[in-house]
């Protein structure tokens, strides 16, 4: 048989407000409900995080919506007092209304957030037919988590609670007549990176090859790429479009986890939030990623229009002038020098 490993910071990002294109994959995850190792640790980490993911992902929306009040000065000449007036009672009454739509934007939040803290909501309510599959641990099980935990093994880290070991514990239980395993998680207690592959941890792959000495293991941080890996071994019915999965793929390329209430990538964040006026996107990232390979400004279009999003020459000069400043690199050869040593690529 084959088994997917989905750690509980996969399933986080289904309350991630701002990764829409990320809930496409929740019909796929129902459908292999019976092939996904599931815990009841998994589950306790989801609900324990899911309505602060939820409202951290809101208040970029809220930002967004904000207006900030103006009241330009009227003290000069009489032509000049008459118009900034007008202005001024037109930017009042604009500045109402912003007022009276964020009110009712604020009342469907509030809705939202109650809905996920009863787990009323449309996610909760379809991850309860995975909930329905989750295994409980034994006595032995959690002796060799704690373990596991005290000499520092991973997964998991010892400052945090006795949650990760004690679901991969349990994995190891029930490896024995497994052929292949997808492992897919953001931690990356799991797993190293070089050049986008993905290798686990030597101590996490002897633990399982101790069991199952013939078992294929796969790595993955991107649930959309495992997924599209899992189709070509088991048909997905509800599986999106290759199109859409390199879509949702690039969203999940900033790596986002949730960990300790706050969200983490691989990006040095220490750095960027010495710049927060720079709004750096998935799409930025990917850029970079396009401009480390060498590709000019016109493959670089091409690649984008492959994953749905089309940009002007005009448009993608621009970014890579902003990238520059932003980065404070004199050229793009710079610029990919500076990104790197950053390990944003």
């Amino acid at each position: 048989m084959n088994l997917l490993y989905i750690d509980a910071n996969i399933y986080l990002v289904f309350y991630n407000s701002n990764r829409p294109e990320f809930k496409k994959l929740l019909k796929s995850i129902i459908e292999l409900k019976d092939k996904i190792f599931f815990t009841e640790q998994f589950k306790n980490e989801i609900d324990r995080n899911k309505l602060s993911v939820f409202q951290q992902s809101i208040d970029n929306y809220i930002k967004q919506v904000s207006l900030i009040k103006t009241l330009l000065p009227e003290h000069f000449g009489d032509d000049s007092f008459i118009k900034l007036s007008e202005w001024n009672i037109k930017r009042k009454g604009f500045e109402n209304q912003i007022l009276n739509s964020n009110e009712e934007l604020f009342h469907i939040f509030e809705e939202l957030l109650s809905d996920i803290s009863y787990s009323k909501d449309v996610i909760s309510k379809t991850l309860l037919k995975l909930y329905n599959n989750a295994h409980l641990p034994t006595e032995i099980e959690i002796n060799a988590a704690r373990f596991r935990k005290e000499i520092g093994n991973p997964p998991g880290k010892r400052a945090d609670t006795l949650g990760d070991q004690l679901s991969w514990e349990m994995l190891l239980n029930r490896i024995s007549k497994v052929n292949k395993l997808w492992i897919i998680s953001a931690d990356r207690d799991y797993f190293t990176v070089h050049k986008d592959n993905l290798y686990l941890n030597p101590i996490l792959n002897n633990d399982l090859l101790k069991r199952n000495p013939k078992l294929e293991i796969k790595v993955y941080n991107k649930l959309s790429d495992a997924l599209k890996s899992f189709n070509k071994e088991e048909k997905v019915i509800s599986i999106p479009s290759n199109k859409e999965l390199n879509k949702i793929s690039l969203n999940e390329s900033l790596d986002f986890s949730y960990k300790k209430g706050l969200f983490y990538s691989k990006m040095d964040y220490n750095y960027f939030s010495l710049n927060k006026s720079m709004d750096f996107d998935v799409y930025d990232l990917e850029l970079l990623k396009l401009l480390s390979k060498g590709l000019n400004i016109e493959d670089i279009r091409k690649e984008f229009e492959k994953v749905g999003h089309y940009s002007s020459l005009s448009h993608i000069e621009k970014q890579i002038n902003k990238l520059k400043i932003y980065f404070k690199a004199e050229n793009v050869v710079q610029l990919v020098s500076i990104v790197k040593d950053l390990g944003l690529i």
